[in-house]
């Protein structure tokens, strides 16, 4: 049996040695090109032998102490230290493999290194770029929505005298020759006109004069008297079913004549868009520590999910752009300058039977 065993350990070394050799020598006779490696064998979980005559940087009780760890480890490959090593089982016998990786992981590491450094170097270089040419890439759009929205402001503003006097000159006619529809007409398109420009000058000094605002603490107590019941009878008119859920006791951080002029806007657009006979619902309340303010309306012009477009200026849902509803188009779009003002955040969902406008504060 002892004699067997002896093969079984010879077989094993010489495989082991051979296949060290066939892995990882190059074929040069030269010593610095050769593969150098240890060699541990148990037996019953003792250190069998040890050959340490193929490496000069290790002695054998370094080696024991190498393999030992790593043998208790029942780790069949893998690194220790600088050394790659890998455990071969011959029935009794295990041999460990240990084959001094330094160079090859100086090799990697210094790799790596020059990896890091040319990549830091690239996002520098880039960051460099950005600095040096955005502002000649981004001025002229800088330019272009300033002059944009300075168009929009002195636009609005020469407008305002016209139609001043337009619907000061139909008055006098009125007075003259008495009512017509013609002059009903025109004095309905020149209040449309109106509306429009007075929204385009608000929206254009909201985004000029973001930093002035001033965010206080305040109350809705006297939102109901103030702002909601006036649309009560409007809705009665239109055969709408007006409810209002609003809580009491609720406070927020925010300006309030903005928020309140939100509602407003909000309530003008359900007026609008509801289908006939359709539910108005106006609702503030807290949820997961944040104030809801909102209105929700019956429409089926919305497909279940968010629609957030209708925020943008001058959106319209009937792509004709038919205006018998009236309104500006740009109503919703100064309710989303209010909720950037104030620090919210401002939602459009949709059920597909009902709309839904929030603002979260």
């Amino acid at each position: 049996m002892g004699i067997v065993n002896g093969f079984s350990y010879a077989n094993t070394c010489r495989t082991t040695s051979e296949t060290i050799k066939k892995i990882y020598e190059t074929g040069s006779d030269a010593p610095e090109y050769r593969a150098k490696y240890f060699i541990v064998t148990f037996k019953d979980d003792e250190v069998f032998s040890t050959d340490v005559n193929h490496i000069f940087t290790i002695e054998s009780v370094d080696a024991i102490e190498i393999a030992t760890q790593v043998y208790e480890k029942e780790s069949q490959r893998g690194f220790v230290d600088s050394y790659r090593y890998e455990i071969f089982y011959d029935g009794e016998f295990s041999t460990f493999i240990g084959v001094d990786a330094t160079i090859q992981l100086s090799i990697f590491y210094m790799t790596l290194r020059v990896s890091f450094i040319v990549v830091i170097s690239s996002i520098v270089g880039v960051i460099l770029l950005l600095y040096l040419f955005s502002d000649r890439a981004i001025k002229p759009m800088i330019e272009s929505y300033e002059k944009q929205k300075s168009f929009i402001t002195n636009a609005s503003h020469e407008l305002k005298t016209p139609l001043t006097v337009m619907s000061a000159n139909m008055q006098i006619l009125e007075m003259t020759t008495g009512k017509n529809k013609w002059i009903d007409k025109t004095n309905g398109q020149i209040k449309k006109m109106t509306k429009l420009t007075n929204d385009l000058v608000t929206l254009s000094r909201m985004d000029e004069d973001r930093a002035v605002h001033e965010l206080k603490k305040f109350g809705f107590d006297d939102l109901y008297e103030s702002i909601i019941s006036p649309y009560e009878g409007l809705a009665m008119q239109k055969n709408y079913k007006f409810q209002s859920d609003i809580n009491e006791g609720i406070y927020c951080v925010g300006e309030k004549e903005s928020i309140y002029h939100f509602i407003t806007i909000l309530l003008d657009n359900a007026m609008k868009y509801t289908t006939p006979a359709g539910t108005i619902t106006v609702y503030l309340r807290k949820s997961g520590g944040k104030v809801l303010i909102g209105v929700r309306n019956s429409t089926d012009a919305f497909s279940p999910g968010k629609h957030d477009e209708i925020l943008e200026r001058f959106y319209r849902v009937d792509k004709s752009r038919n205006s018998k509803t009236g309104g500006s188009v740009i109503g919703l779009a100064i309710a989303k300058a209010i909720a950037n003002v104030n620090k919210g955040k401002i939602s459009v969902v949709s059920d597909g039977k009902s709309l839904d406008i929030f603002l979260e504060l």
